[in-house]
């Protein structure tokens, strides 16, 4: 079981296996879905979230913390058919 949370856990560049090795903003997304750990959560959109993955990974760690309030919005923006 892991020891970080959505409360806890540390926006990182890349993808993590866990959040205790930090989390891009979309996997916080998939925490905060109550999915399994992912950059790829069911409830977003796919589009939105392939953007965030790039600008979470290219913004410098100095400022990547400013994506904290994303993680929520973007949870449901996915399209179901």
């Amino acid at each position: 079981m892991s020891a970080s949370s959505f409360q806890t856990v540390r926006l990182a560049k890349g993808s993590h296996a866990s959040p205790d090795q930090g989390a891009c903003v979309v996997e916080l997304a998939s925490m905060l879905a109550g999915e399994p750990f992912s950059d790829r959560p069911r409830t977003v959109c796919p589009v939105i979230a392939g953007f965030l993955r790039t600008y979470n990974d290219l913004l410098p760690d100095s400022e990547r913390d400013t994506l904290y309030p994303y993680a929520a919005l973007v949870v449901g923006s996915a399209a179901y058919g």
